[in-house]
């Protein structure tokens, strides 16, 4: 029996191409001095695996997800091939999508983040701007703060909403309890990584797709063909993408808390002035000034408080969505990823299924509390002809059936 093997999120994993030898080459490779065996070749036997299963007549579909844009350039493309190093023959085998695919007209397979503004790909059939001199992509707003802003704040894992998703009162316990010593100027990073997501995030919502249209319905076209789908099933499915975050700068400065360091910044600004207006007439410390910050002090907390983050709460089906995906595609079983969390439900007349995170997650800075999720979706044949979905995790190297995971 033939198998499909369906790829999304793979950049997440920590797998990289760029630089890397083939699985062939890496076999022969020296290990270099100070460096670990298993890092060196753990990816190589992940490529020789993938190589194997698809040489069995198996096939490999990549779908393209918000940690993985960059496999929409076709030279990412061709140099995963390379390290595949596949018989022309067997290369057909492998293909890359851009944002959904369609397995055996029942199950309609997706990342999940075309419904997510803040890590849609805002045109996944035109995904390439032109800057000077070069082509790149149009990134989502969660990428640029991964860029810009994560990657300088070592403590917080990305992979975990509630590990960077606080009240002040948690960022402050957490940054006397972790980052004082180790981080202290972490609030200049905060902020300038802040700024330069938000900056990033509006010019490239300004940037204009590279388009072609006299080649718009070829690519269609080609889009259809590689998903399993119908033109018009590529042309429906991109009506339901939700507007991409950068379109309202306002709600990406409150997510990035860009709007309460305005407050502050006003806040002592007028009170400068003021004292400074006050001590012409006068003779009276600078200390008073801390007496209107006081004074508003409470009313800074009282709107902080007020402001809560979308992110996790766009992350969830949704039902609409769904429903019409349902529609369009003609199946009865969806299959997301985006929100790491496993599921297995039914939502009205549609299958739900999501095959959580192998991304090395933990709860706390310490990582004494894993996820440890390292679950998927196995799809095969049942009853009267049809197929049946199910959801396992690995569990000492053996698949183990989880049984209603509802949330995790």
């Amino acid at each position: 029996m033939k198998r499909l093997l369906v790829l999304s999120i793979l950049l997440t994993l920590g797998f990289s191409f760029a630089g890397t030898a083939s699985a062939d080459e890496n076999a022969n490779r020296p290990v270099n001095p100070g460096e670990d065996p298993n890092e060196a070749f753990r990816y190589a036997d992940w490529v020789r695996a993938l190589r194997e299963f698809v040489l069995r007549g198996n096939r490999a579909v990549f779908v393209i997800g918000n940690h993985d844009l960059e496999l929409h350039f076709p030279e990412v493309q061709a140099e995963i091939y390379r390290h595949l190093n596949l018989p022309e023959d067997k290369k057909h085998q492998v293909r890359f999508v851009e944002w959904f695919y369609i397995s055996n007209q029942d199950t309609l397979i997706e990342h999940g983040n075309q419904y997510d503004p803040y890590c849609m790909c805002e045109d996944p059939i035109n995904p390439f701007v032109r800057g000077y001199n070069f082509v790149s992509l149009k990134l989502p707003f969660g990428n640029l703060a991964c860029r810009y802003l994560m990657n300088g704040m070592g403590f917080f894992n990305p992979h975990v909403d509630s590990n960077y998703i606080m009240s002040i009162p948690q960022y402050i316990k957490f940054f006397v309890k972790y980052m004082l010593r180790a981080q202290p100027g972490l609030v200049l990073t905060w902020f300038w990584g802040s700024v330069l997501t938000l900056l990033h995030s509006f010019y490239d919502r300004l940037a204009a797709p590279i388009r072609n249209p006299l080649k718009i319905e070829d690519r269609v076209s080609l889009i259809a063909e590689k998903s399993n789908a119908e033109p018009r099933m590529v042309r429906e499915l991109k009506e339901l993408f939700v507007a991409p975050a950068a379109s309202n700068p306002f709600l990406l400065a409150r997510e990035l808390w860009l709007d309460r360091a305005f407050i502050i910044f006003v806040a002592f600004y007028l009170i400068f002035q003021l004292m400074i207006f006050v001590r012409a007439i006068y003779e009276i410390s600078f200390f008073w000034a801390f007496i209107p910050l006081f004074l508003l002090l409470p009313f800074f907390l009282f709107y902080s408080k007020s402001v809560t983050s979308l992110v996790s709460g766009y992350k969830e089906p949704d039902d609409r969505v769904m429903a019409m995906t349902s529609a369009i595609t003609k199946v009865n079983r969806i299959v997301y990823g985006h929100t790491h969390h496993t599921r297995h439900e039914m939502i009205g007349s549609v299958e739900h299924l999501n095959s959580g995170c192998w991304s090395p997650a933990f709860l706390d800075v310490e990582c004494t509390k894993p996820l440890d999720q390292k679950t998927f979706v196995w799809i095969s044949p049942g009853e009267a002809g049809t197929r049946q979905a199910e959801l396992f995790k690995f569990v000492d190297g053996k698949p183990e059936l989880l049984m209603n995971p509802g949330r995790s």
